[in-house]
Protein backbone atom coordinates (compact mmCIF):
# COMPACT_ATOMS: atom_id res chain seq x y z
CA UNK A 1 0.00 0.00 0.00
CA UNK A 2 1.13 3.43 -0.96
CA UNK A 3 2.21 6.11 1.69
CA UNK A 4 0.06 8.93 3.01
CA UNK A 5 3.01 10.88 1.01
CA UNK A 6 2.56 8.95 -1.76
CA UNK A 7 -1.14 9.33 -2.54
CA UNK A 8 -1.44 13.28 -1.72
CA UNK A 9 0.72 13.26 -4.91
CA UNK A 10 -1.30 11.07 -6.98
CA UNK A 11 -4.13 13.13 -5.93
CA UNK A 12 -2.59 16.37 -6.22
CA UNK A 13 -1.33 14.95 -9.61
CA UNK A 14 -4.54 13.77 -10.81
CA UNK A 15 -6.47 17.49 -9.68
CA UNK A 16 -3.47 19.48 -11.61
CA UNK A 17 -6.16 20.05 -14.50
CA UNK A 18 -8.60 21.64 -12.40
CA UNK A 19 -5.66 24.22 -11.72
CA UNK A 20 -5.00 25.07 -14.96
CA UNK A 21 -7.15 28.62 -14.51
CA UNK A 22 -5.76 29.50 -11.13
CA UNK A 23 -2.40 29.30 -12.83
CA UNK A 24 -3.53 31.79 -15.66
CA UNK A 25 -4.51 34.00 -12.96
CA UNK A 26 -1.61 34.17 -11.07
CA UNK A 27 0.37 34.75 -14.47
CA UNK A 28 -1.82 37.54 -15.46
CA UNK A 29 -1.38 38.83 -11.93
CA UNK A 30 2.37 38.68 -11.75
CA UNK A 31 2.72 39.89 -15.14
CA UNK A 32 0.16 42.33 -15.18
CA UNK A 33 -1.87 41.38 -18.84
CA UNK A 34 -3.83 38.68 -20.44
CA UNK A 35 -2.81 35.40 -21.19
CA UNK A 36 -2.95 36.14 -24.71
CA UNK A 37 -2.45 39.33 -26.84
CA UNK A 38 0.53 41.06 -25.57
CA UNK A 39 2.91 40.28 -28.01
CA UNK A 40 5.96 38.05 -28.62
CA UNK A 41 7.80 39.66 -25.01
CA UNK A 42 4.75 38.86 -22.89
CA UNK A 43 4.77 35.45 -24.59
CA UNK A 44 7.92 35.30 -23.61
CA UNK A 45 7.82 36.04 -20.14
CA UNK A 46 4.82 34.22 -19.90
CA UNK A 47 7.13 30.76 -20.96
CA UNK A 48 9.58 31.98 -19.15
CA UNK A 49 7.19 32.14 -15.60
CA UNK A 50 5.42 28.59 -16.07
CA UNK A 51 8.93 26.89 -16.76
CA UNK A 52 10.13 28.43 -13.42
CA UNK A 53 6.96 27.27 -11.60
CA UNK A 54 6.79 23.11 -13.43
CA UNK A 55 10.80 23.64 -12.00
CA UNK A 56 9.73 24.72 -8.75
CA UNK A 57 7.24 21.79 -8.27
CA UNK A 58 9.34 19.54 -9.87
CA UNK A 59 12.21 19.82 -7.37
CA UNK A 60 9.28 19.49 -4.34
CA UNK A 61 8.41 16.23 -5.92
CA UNK A 62 11.68 15.02 -6.28
CA UNK A 63 12.75 15.99 -2.73
CA UNK A 64 9.55 14.47 -0.77
CA UNK A 65 8.09 11.53 -3.04
CA UNK A 66 8.96 8.48 -1.04
CA UNK A 67 8.70 6.09 -4.43
CA UNK A 68 11.91 6.08 -6.23
CA UNK A 69 11.43 7.58 -9.66
CA UNK A 70 12.76 4.62 -12.19
CA UNK A 71 15.75 6.42 -14.68
CA UNK A 72 16.80 2.86 -16.07
CA UNK A 73 19.02 4.29 -19.19
CA UNK A 74 19.83 2.12 -22.34
CA UNK A 75 21.73 3.62 -25.30
CA UNK A 76 19.04 2.42 -27.75
CA UNK A 77 16.75 4.68 -25.74
CA UNK A 78 17.63 7.54 -28.03
CA UNK A 79 15.78 6.24 -30.70
CA UNK A 80 12.49 7.12 -28.89
CA UNK A 81 13.19 10.65 -29.37
CA UNK A 82 12.28 9.80 -33.66
CA UNK A 83 9.36 7.70 -32.38
CA UNK A 84 8.46 11.00 -30.82
CA UNK A 85 8.68 13.69 -33.92
CA UNK A 86 6.82 10.90 -36.00
CA UNK A 87 3.75 10.64 -33.94
CA UNK A 88 3.86 14.81 -33.65
CA UNK A 89 3.69 14.92 -37.75
CA UNK A 90 1.32 11.64 -37.83
CA UNK A 91 -1.10 13.79 -35.36
CA UNK A 92 -0.57 17.16 -37.81
CA UNK A 93 -1.20 15.39 -40.58
CA UNK A 94 -4.77 13.95 -38.97
CA UNK A 95 -5.29 17.59 -38.32
CA UNK A 96 -4.65 18.72 -41.74
CA UNK A 97 -7.01 16.51 -42.84
CA UNK A 98 -9.62 17.44 -40.87
CA UNK A 99 -8.53 21.18 -41.82
CA UNK A 100 -6.91 22.47 -38.55
CA UNK A 101 -3.39 24.49 -40.39
CA UNK A 102 -2.77 26.81 -37.34
CA UNK A 103 0.33 25.15 -36.26
CA UNK A 104 2.73 25.69 -39.62
CA UNK A 105 4.48 29.21 -38.95
CA UNK A 106 2.55 30.29 -35.58
CA UNK A 107 5.31 29.91 -32.76
CA UNK A 108 7.17 33.45 -31.65
CA UNK A 109 10.28 33.23 -29.93
CA UNK A 110 11.25 29.42 -30.91
CA UNK A 111 13.89 29.43 -28.58
CA UNK A 112 12.47 30.40 -25.68
CA UNK A 113 9.48 27.82 -26.21
CA UNK A 114 12.00 25.32 -26.75
CA UNK A 115 13.16 25.97 -23.11
CA UNK A 116 9.58 25.79 -22.60
CA UNK A 117 8.44 22.68 -23.93
CA UNK A 118 11.49 21.20 -23.31
CA UNK A 119 10.68 22.18 -19.16
CA UNK A 120 7.27 21.01 -19.45
CA UNK A 121 7.74 17.47 -20.96
CA UNK A 122 10.31 17.03 -18.31
CA UNK A 123 8.13 17.57 -15.19
CA UNK A 124 5.04 16.59 -16.91
CA UNK A 125 6.66 12.59 -17.53
CA UNK A 126 7.95 13.06 -13.75
CA UNK A 127 4.73 13.61 -12.73
CA UNK A 128 1.77 12.06 -14.94
CA UNK A 129 4.37 8.26 -15.18
CA UNK A 130 6.41 8.65 -12.19
CA UNK A 131 4.46 10.53 -9.83
CA UNK A 132 1.77 7.86 -10.47
CA UNK A 133 3.35 4.78 -10.29
CA UNK A 134 1.54 3.92 -7.29
CA UNK A 135 -1.58 3.08 -9.52
CA UNK A 136 0.45 0.76 -10.72
CA UNK A 137 0.49 -1.60 -7.24
CA UNK A 138 -2.96 -0.50 -6.22
CA UNK A 139 -4.64 -0.53 -9.40
CA UNK A 140 -2.94 -2.40 -12.18
CA UNK A 141 -1.44 -1.02 -15.54
CA UNK A 142 -4.60 -0.87 -17.29
CA UNK A 143 -6.07 1.70 -14.83
CA UNK A 144 -2.23 3.59 -14.37
CA UNK A 145 -2.26 3.72 -18.12
CA UNK A 146 -6.22 5.15 -18.20
CA UNK A 147 -5.90 7.56 -15.45
CA UNK A 148 -2.74 8.73 -16.31
CA UNK A 149 -3.58 9.40 -19.94
CA UNK A 150 -6.99 10.98 -19.40
CA UNK A 151 -5.18 13.36 -16.46
CA UNK A 152 -2.39 14.25 -19.02
CA UNK A 153 -4.56 15.17 -21.68
CA UNK A 154 -7.18 17.08 -19.18
CA UNK A 155 -4.22 18.95 -18.24
CA UNK A 156 -3.52 20.21 -22.02
CA UNK A 157 -7.40 21.54 -22.86
CA UNK A 158 -9.97 20.52 -20.44
CA UNK A 159 -10.62 24.27 -19.97
CA UNK A 160 -10.25 25.43 -23.77
CA UNK A 161 -9.40 22.83 -26.86
CA UNK A 162 -11.47 19.64 -26.31
CA UNK A 163 -9.99 18.34 -29.52
CA UNK A 164 -6.74 18.93 -28.63
CA UNK A 165 -7.53 17.30 -25.24
CA UNK A 166 -8.38 14.38 -26.92
CA UNK A 167 -5.32 14.02 -28.68
CA UNK A 168 -3.01 14.76 -26.13
CA UNK A 169 -5.06 12.01 -24.33
CA UNK A 170 -4.24 9.33 -26.72
CA UNK A 171 -0.27 10.33 -26.74
CA UNK A 172 -0.66 9.91 -22.99
CA UNK A 173 -1.73 6.94 -23.50
CA UNK A 174 1.84 5.51 -25.92
CA UNK A 175 3.55 7.48 -22.84
CA UNK A 176 1.86 5.22 -20.00
CA UNK A 177 1.88 2.44 -21.78
CA UNK A 178 5.75 3.03 -22.95
CA UNK A 179 6.46 3.46 -18.86
CA UNK A 180 4.47 0.25 -17.85
CA UNK A 181 6.74 -1.20 -20.89
CA UNK A 182 9.87 -0.61 -20.32
CA UNK A 183 9.93 -0.01 -16.06
CA UNK A 184 12.12 2.74 -16.85
CA UNK A 185 10.84 7.22 -17.33
CA UNK A 186 12.99 7.55 -19.75
CA UNK A 187 11.60 5.96 -23.01
CA UNK A 188 8.32 7.88 -22.12
CA UNK A 189 10.57 11.05 -21.60
CA UNK A 190 12.72 11.02 -24.95
CA UNK A 191 9.47 9.95 -26.93
CA UNK A 192 7.61 13.26 -25.53
CA UNK A 193 11.17 15.68 -25.98
CA UNK A 194 10.90 14.38 -29.41
CA UNK A 195 7.32 15.41 -29.57
CA UNK A 196 7.67 18.69 -28.46
CA UNK A 197 10.91 19.37 -30.12
CA UNK A 198 8.81 19.07 -33.64
CA UNK A 199 5.98 21.03 -32.68
CA UNK A 200 8.72 24.04 -32.09
CA UNK A 201 10.73 23.20 -35.58
CA UNK A 202 7.37 22.87 -37.13
CA UNK A 203 5.44 25.57 -35.71
CA UNK A 204 8.25 28.07 -36.02
CA UNK A 205 8.84 26.88 -39.75
CA UNK A 206 12.49 26.10 -38.77
CA UNK A 207 14.79 24.85 -40.85
CA UNK A 208 19.03 23.90 -41.33
CA UNK A 209 19.04 25.82 -44.74
CA UNK A 210 17.05 29.07 -43.89
CA UNK A 211 18.71 31.85 -41.64
CA UNK A 212 15.03 34.10 -40.97
CA UNK A 213 12.57 31.07 -40.34
CA UNK A 214 9.62 33.27 -39.98
CA UNK A 215 10.39 34.99 -43.76
CA UNK A 216 11.48 31.71 -45.24
CA UNK A 217 14.83 33.85 -46.50
CA UNK A 218 17.92 31.63 -46.98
Amino acid sequence: MASPLALVWVVFILLTPLLVPLQIVVSNWLLRGRARGYGVEYEKRRLLLGAGTKLGVLCLFLLTFPVPVPLGFDPHDSLFVVLGGALYHVESFVRARWGDRSRRGSLDAPGVRAFGVGTSACVEEVLYRGGLSPLLESFGPTAFVLLSAVSFGAAHGLFGDWTEMAYKTLFGVVLAALFVGTGSLVPPLFVHLGYNGAYVQHGSNWSLTSRNPRSGQS
